[in-house]
Formats: structure tokens, C-alpha cells, sequence
């Protein structure tokens, strides 16, 4: 689940690129688990929209790593806030 990532801070990069491309680009909502995206445009637009999400991709993906730490269970709460 990278979408975050991709979309950008308040939206600018998605909002950048569907200025760009002028085609739309439908993100499934972060509660959901899907990784697939709609982008319903011309074939120019969608290519042009696509390699640059999968550019913005292959670049988080050099840049991002993930870590694993250990969490007492009495500091569970901390994290995980009531209704999850």
C-alpha cells in the first residue's frame, strides 16, 4: 500500500500530475486494500500518467525502507488508538 506516497502531501503530486496529463486518476480510498487504480482518459493521457507514477514509485521504492520494532503490550495503546 504505497498510495500515500504516490498521492503526495495534501494532494499536490497527484493534483500536479492530473494537471499535466489532464487525465484522472482514481486512487482506491487508504481504508481499502487494493492496489489497483483507475485512470479512464485518452491513451496519451493514461501513458503519460502511468509512467509517471511508476516512476514516482520505482524512486520511493530506492528511498523507503521498512523497520520493524517491538512494542511492550502496555504501550500497545499508545499506538493503536481506540477503534483501531
Amino acid at each position: 500500500m504505497c498510495h500515500p506516497f504516490i498521492i503526495g502531501p495534501f494532494n499536490e503530486t497527484i493534483n500536479q500530475m492530473i494537471a499535466e496529463t489532464k487525465a484522472r486518476i482514481n486512487f482506491p480510498p487508504a481504508s481499502v486494500t487494493k492496489d489497483e487504480l483507475i485512470i479512464p482518459a485518452e491513451k496519451e493521457a493514461v501513458a503519460k500518467g502511468l509512467g509517471r507514477i511508476q516512476n514516482i514509485y520505482e524512486e520511493r521504492k530506492r528511498n523507503c525502507q521498512s523497520i520493524c520494532a517491538e512494542v511492550p503490550k502496555n504501550q500497545h495503546e499508545c499506538i493503536i488508538r481506540p477503534r483501531g
